[in-house]
């Protein structure tokens, strides 16, 4: 990604109000600017959704929470690339990172998400790194000892697979419903992540400190 604005079109946020939703009260629907028609979840609806899953299959839920998640996220991913090309006029890989990571923030933010921080100051080491405060369900859930935001992992592992060209996972290293102050997640390819399975929890600086140590 570039380093600077040289170039770009003068653009105020793409997704401020209210320029960003427009209703239809006649058709009963709501659409956002690019013309994407949406539909607004509750934090009931999840929960259910969530819950109701886990109760017919268990354990084998989490691989397909985890697999609807990375799906949501690549086409999530195509639409805000295609959205911020449109707005900008450069291809999104040809916007600064600041820019980028800021828009994307701003998206998060606007669906309701919660208030994400995206770090890449481990890029060069193949680590990115996500930090939510209130999130959309890891609020909502009631306290427990195991992260809960699956959905939101898988997600994340497809949204920047798009991103990178390159197929990538996420692990959730902390969680607002455990007693944490944020969720925190770790996005890199799935080969490094893959030793940290099955060998209980470990915390956020941790599980980045054992990533550091692997190349793939």
């Amino acid at each position: 990604m570039e380093a600077n604005t040289e170039g770009l079109l003068l653009k105020g946020n793409y997704f401020g109000e209210p320029g960003y939703i427009e209703h239809d009260l006649r058709k009963g629907t709501m659409q956002n600017r690019a013309g994407v028609r949406m539909l607004a979840l509750t934090d009931d609806f999840l929960l259910a959704f969530c819950n109701s899953l886990e109760g017919q299959m268990g354990d084998r839920a989490l691989p397909v929470l985890k697999a609807t998640g990375r799906e949501w996220g690549r086409k999530a991913a195509e639409q805000f690339a295609a959205q911020m090309q449109q707005h900008f006029g450069k291809a999104l890989l040809d916007l600064p990172m600041a820019m980028f990571s800021a828009n994307l923030a701003q998206a998060f933010e606007h669906h309701g998400w919660g208030t994400f921080q995206f770090g890449f100051s481990r890029y060069d080491r193949g680590l990115l790194t996500v930090e939510v405060e209130t999130p959309m369900l890891g609020a909502s859930v009631r306290q427990g000892g195991q992260p809960v935001e699956t959905l939101l992992a898988g997600f994340l592992s497809g949204m920047f697979s798009v991103f990178s060209g390159t197929e990538l996972d996420c692990l959730q290293t902390d969680c607002f419903s455990c007693g944490a102050d944020r969720s925190r997640f770790v996005i890199t390819v799935p080969e490094r992540l893959q030793p940290l399975a099955g060998h209980g929890r470990k915390n956020h600086a941790d599980v980045l400190a054992a990533l550091e140590q692997t190349r793939v």
